[in-house]
């Protein structure tokens, strides 16, 4: 699975990475700390940076719990994979996560939670890509080749030169 390079458009050369993932909840914190270096060393705003870390953290981990249903099984003729792309473009921090996993778009097939109910009352499923959605300026999905696509933008408060130490 080749990155997603012509869906971000980083500022420059330098502005963005690529990242495959493993299907292993512990790669999570490292790739939201790579992504935390990556936000700091190009003078990210805070805010902004952990938004986008929170939404992408809830996008990988769902599609590690549902994206692979049959991961284990000895016949699977897919390996498992998941890319992670971010780079900063104007006025935009991107982060692209991409899966050949089971469709799954957000956007359209995620159930609304009930917040009438308490939470032991609330049906599993919802909670978690309502946040996504609330914390994030903008979000599109496809479905390329195989292939889940989701692009998540937030929207830049302001920017500070990157720090040169």
């Amino acid at each position: 699975m080749s990155p997603p390079a012509s869906v971000l458009r980083p500022l420059a050369p330098g502005h963005a990475y690529v990242r495959e993932m493993r299907l292993d909840r512990d790669d999570i914190p490292r790739a939201l700390a790579e992504l935390e270096q990556f936000c700091k060393t190009r003078g990210v705003p805070s805010k902004t940076m952990y938004r986008l870390q929170v939404a992408v953290d809830e996008v990988v981990a769902n599609i590690l719990k549902h994206g692979f249903p049959d991961s284990d099984a000895a016949d699977s003729s897919t390996e498992p994979r998941v890319i992670l792309s971010v780079a900063l473009e104007t006025g935009a921090l991107a982060a692209c996560v991409e899966d050949n996993g089971a469709p799954f778009n957000l956007i359209e097939d995620a159930p609304e939670p009930d917040f009438d109910l308490d939470l032991e009352s609330m049906p599993v499923g919802g909670l978690g890509v309502h946040i996504v959605k609330a914390l994030t300026g903008e979000l599109t999905y496809d479905r390329i080749e195989g292939r889940n696509r989701l692009v998540l933008r937030q929207p830049l408060d302001h920017f500070a030169e990157p720090s040169r130490g």
